[in-house]
């Protein structure tokens, strides 16, 4: 890892500092994969644990989303659909979800479709490093977006197919395997994670692309690897995808916010222009994790008084609805081939 990192021009494929960057890359997925085995060692700190990642991290991450699309009139004013008429749609389409399926139907969609959005967002990311590399034109090559993507794919097959699972204590739509098939994708796995592994350095050591591509893309695997195959207990092993997904997502949002506005405040973005200039990390992660605690907690009391009332199970429909309109929100507004996107990011 050294000797990668010693080739490199001190600026050559980072998005930040090599400092950071490498804390990012390196330190990021190991402290989620830390928190994962503590879990599921530890079960009787999961409760905890989980609690502590939704209130400093989840919760502020899906409101790291607003920095961009709601945080002044000018933005509010570019993104009505989003802020006004998508979530009402969101929240209609999760209702009827669960008046058709219950609690079963509510787990699978969120399962499978944070699984995709997890793997959505990964890609972007290692796109954001690969951009920063010589040959850049090799991660659209389809051996390389082949190996890039069979490691979830082959993860994800491996978990919904173990026998006896719940998530976060629901059935959830499994798919059986017989034991055999299983022993095999987990082999394909294991190779295809190996030579995927292999190909990378090969195009480091020739200088086709970064070192720091090659960090991500390991640390890529092995979360999944973890998350999804080596911890057997879903919830546990959810925890490290979903702890490194929310941690990226509020650093790649912070970087891309501090490189808008690099040149100084914007009177049209006030708040989060302001809060974006150098040295000010502390302040905003302050004020979104209390924004996090003050809406998620008034948000909380609310859903109670009325759940009583209405006999709905109206938090798990609530947030189900938060997630899902920042699922899709995500996918529209954080596409690196837009210049608006790719130049405060990869610069």
């Amino acid at each position: 890892m050294n000797e990668l990192t010693a080739k490199l021009n001190p600026k050559q494929g980072i998005l930040k500092s090599q400092h950071s960057d490498l804390l990012f890359l390196i330190g990021l997925p190991l402290f989620a994969i830390c928190c994962s085995l503590f879990v599921f060692l530890n079960p009787s700190y999961k409760e905890l644990v989980i609690t502590l990642n939704l209130w400093l991290f989840g919760y502020h991450h899906v409101l790291s989303t607003y920095s961009r699309i709601g945080f002044d009139l000018a933005s509010i004013k570019a993104n009505k659909f989003f802020i006004f008429i998508l979530p009402i749609l969101v929240f209609i389409g999760v209702f009827y979800a669960f008046k058709l399926g219950g609690f079963s139907l509510m787990s699978s969609i969120y399962l499978y479709w944070q699984w995709y959005h997890y793997t959505r967002q990964s890609e972007g990311v290692s796109k954001a490093y690969g951009m920063k590399s010589k040959e850049n034109g090799i991660l659209n090559h389809s051996v390389h977006r082949f190996f890039f993507y069979s490691v979830p794919v082959l993860s994800l097959v491996l978990m919904v197919t173990r026998p006896n699972q719940m998530f976060f204590g629901s059935t959830f739509y499994n798919f059986y395997l017989p034991d055999t098939w299983r022993m095999i994708f987990g082999v394909l796995l294991l190779l295809i994670t190996l030579v995927g592994i292999g190909r990378v350095l090969r195009d480091v050591k020739f200088q086709r692309l970064t070192a720091f591509y090659a960090y991500y893309y390991i640390g890529h695997c092995l979360i999944y690897l973890v998350a999804y195959v080596l911890v057997t207990d879903i919830t546990s092993g959810w925890l490290a995808i979903n702890i490194w997904h929310n941690i990226q997502y509020i650093t790649i949002v912070h970087l891309f916010n501090s490189n808008k506005f690099m040149s100084g405040v914007d009177k049209k973005h006030l708040v989060i222009s302001y809060l974006s200039q150098p040295n000010r990390l502390p302040l905003y992660l302050l004020v979104f994790v209390t924004l996090a605690f003050v809406f998620y907690g008034l948000m909380d009391l609310l859903i109670d008084s009325l759940a009583v009332s209405t006999g709905l199970p109206l938090l798990l429909i609530v947030y189900s609805a938060i997630n899902f309109h920042h699922y899709i929100v995500d996918s529209q507004i954080w596409k690196l081939r837009k210049k608006s996107v790719n130049q405060h990011i990869v610069k």
